[in-house]
């Protein structure tokens, strides 16, 4: 018999006489990512040849938005752990609080690498010196992002979810007292469900005892 490539995919074909079976051609695979599981839009490096993978993207399993999570998670851990010249540096910021020319770079042949500016040359580059290659060269700011965030910065972001889900559940309980609903609080949820499963439980004994 003669093999069908895998591009085809067999398709039956239900028929009073005869069962028949056509062949379809089948979409390419597409990659996906697998943290966030959306569609990584170029092709994975894992089908490419070596030649032709592109340096500038060290995980290619991951989108660019959680690749750039995890190069971030990877370096502050690796930073209070392996790095020694940097160790005073991070103690001072996590004093005050501020960001001192410490960054990570996320793309290119050094990804992951922490990196010190020592020469703001535009608004786009930058001149950097880092850990793995010493020598000083221009990068792109865009392929940075700071080792350290401020505390305010984050207690301002935790702040503004607090106040978007106090909103969104302001506004439910708004359309139920208007529909004639009361919404139960949350610390009387458990309570409530046990009560009901209670109350059913007791029908059901008593209506046993009128059956017989």
């Amino acid at each position: 018999m003669q093999t069908k490539p895998r591009s085809l995919k067999r398709v039956r074909i239900l028929k009073q006489a005869n069962n028949k079976t056509r062949y379809k051609h089948t979409k390419p695979s597409q990659p996906i990512c697998g943290m966030c599981g959306n569609r990584i839009i170029f092709f994975s490096q894992g089908k490419q040849a070596k030649t032709k993978r592109r340096p500038e993207r060290p995980l290619p399993n991951l989108c660019s938005k959680c690749m750039r999570k995890v190069m971030l998670a990877k370096a502050r851990n690796n930073i209070t752990l392996s790095m020694k010249k940097y160790a005073d540096q991070v103690k001072n910021i996590q004093r005050e609080g501020k960001n001192q020319n410490l960054y990570v770079k996320l793309l290119g042949r050094d990804a992951g690498d922490i990196v010190e500016i020592t020469k703001v040359i535009d608004d786009k580059f930058v001149e950097v010196q880092g850990t793995i290659r010493k020598k000083v060269r221009k990068v792109n700011r865009a392929h940075l992002e700071p080792l350290l965030v401020k505390n305010e910065d984050i207690i301002k972001k935790s702040e503004k979810v607090e106040t978007k889900i106090r909103k969104k559940r302001g506004e439910t309980m708004k359309k139920m007292k208007i529909i004639g609903i009361a919404g139960s609080p949350r610390k009387g949820k458990i309570n409530n469900i046990m009560d009901s499963t209670k109350q059913n439980l007791e029908d059901g004994f008593i209506i046993k005892e009128i059956l017989r």
